[in-house]
């Protein structure tokens, strides 16, 4: 157990000494131990990213859900468009390059915007087996935890049956045990209902239906289109009504965790529709989907406005 033991205070180590990560998490076992690795070690500098598209099944969320709710960690489901690619909708060897890619691209510039590195639950066993998804986790500079400190499978097990470090979650949470491999293109019909906004045209697999465009009255950069589902209690005060503001900010703030600040300061609902973040060239800003009641949005925009944030609202 010493050996162990090393390893898992590796492993936290490494978690400090990042600042703050975000898991991408699948509520898989390697997923939720590194979740809960990077909760014991960051607190509130961790956070959970779950990508979803309609080859997840409703079950897995709610099982993601609940575990990050046990585990006190702020979860935010994000969906993805893996199914638009025409690699994956081959459903050749490397699908999962596609699936990766598209999840990253999504989380990469989600977990920039507050200052977060971006990990995933590889461990050391997988870096045996042919994992296309490993290939695009490097492409885009993710970091692999579980393979830093030398953690295998077994190992991961093994730290929860004996209660060591933050795997007893494991032992009887919904990631406890292996999950069935979600079906793809050609391997038959996706288990679950599929989500709202995500039927597809007749005579068109893998294509979404035509959604309304977003107009702004002057161009923007370009940046990668996101929307962020963070689940909260329903605000009281009045009507919900939803509010599209620019939020752009100055080069001292970049590094800094806006977007975290602002959930936990405001009850209104926060979805980042759009997002362009260089952090080396000091450049970032936000197109955020406020909604909630009136007062709600203008606090929310008077806490960003106080905090240095310059926020204009945009006409669709």
């Amino acid at each position: 157990m010493e050996e162990l033991d090393a390893k898992l205070a590796t492993l936290r180590r490494d978690l400090e000494a990042t600042g703050g990560v975000m898991v991408a998490f699948s509520g898989g076992a390697d997923s939720a131990f590194l979740l809960a690795a990077a909760t014991d070690a960051l607190g509130e500098r961790a956070v959970a990213a779950t990508g979803v598209s309609p080859s997840l099944p409703e079950r897995e969320l709610e099982d993601a859900r609940a575990l990050a709710a046990e585990l006190g960690t702020r979860h935010l489901v994000v969906p993805t468009h893996e199914g638009d690619r025409p690699g994956y909708l081959r459903n050749g060897p490397d699908r999962c390059f596609f699936c990766k890619d598209e999840l990253f691209e999504v989380l990469g510039p989600l977990a920039g915007a507050e200052g977060l590195a971006l990990a995933v639950g590889t461990n050391t066993d997988d870096l045996g087996d042919h994992r296309p998804g490993q290939r695009a986790a490097a492409e885009h500079g993710v970091l692999t935890p579980l393979v830093a400190a030398g953690l295998s499978k077994d190992e991961v097990r093994q730290a929860g049956r004996a209660g060591r470090g933050p795997a007893p979650l494991l032992r009887s949470g919904p990631a406890a045990g292996p999950r069935p491999r979600r079906p793809g293109p050609g391997r038959g019909p996706p288990r679950g209902p599929r989500r709202p906004g995500r039927a597809r045209a007749p005579g068109t697999p893998g294509r979404r239906a035509p959604r309304a465009r977003l107009h702004l009255g002057h161009p923007r950069p370009g940046g990668l289109p996101l929307r962020v589902d963070e689940r909260r209690p329903a605000g009281e005060g009045g009507a919900a009504v939803r509010r599209l503001v620019h939020c752009t900010l100055p080069p001292d703030l970049v590094h800094q965790p806006i977007l975290h600040g602002l959930v936990r300061a405001t009850t209104a609902v926060v979805n980042v529709r759009r997002a362009n973040v260089d952090v080396e060239a000091g450049v970032a800003w936000f197109l955020l989907e406020l909604s909630g009641p009136a007062g709600q949005l203008e606090e929310a925009e008077a806490w960003l406005s106080g905090h240095g944030v310059t926020v204009e609202q945009i006409e669709a």
